[in-house]
């Protein structure tokens, strides 16, 4: 048997149309065995330092979906994780990284 303050559950998905729908269905999946996920983690998040008009249009787009996902997700807590212009691959870029977020 799970313990609740021992065993959690943390889905990480994208501001998109599919990914919400598939973390929808797993959430509710896991919330009929009482297993329930207190945090996502929303990442690739679109920094507001980017600019350019693809961008400006892609923002609008996923600002949609960032609404969906807090209308969605009350129960959760939300943790929104910028677009990189690289991914983290080492200790130390994850350490800094990991320094600007604190999880429950």
């Amino acid at each position: 048997m799970l313990e609740s303050d021992k065993t959690g559950f943390i889905f990480v998905l994208n501001p998109e149309r599919l990914p919400i729908l598939e973390t929808k269905k797993a959430v509710g999946l896991l919330d009929k065995y009482h297993l329930h996920v207190k945090t996502l983690i929303i990442n690739k998040v679109l920094p507001d330092e980017a600019d350019g008009t693809f961008l400006a249009q892609r923002r609008e787009h996923e600002q949609r979906y960032l609404k969906e996902i807090e209308d969605t997700f009350r129960d959760q807590n939300l943790i929104r994780v910028p677009l990189l212009p690289h991914d983290i691959t080492t200790i130390e870029e994850l350490d800094r990284f990991s320094a600007y977020y604190e999880m429950d």
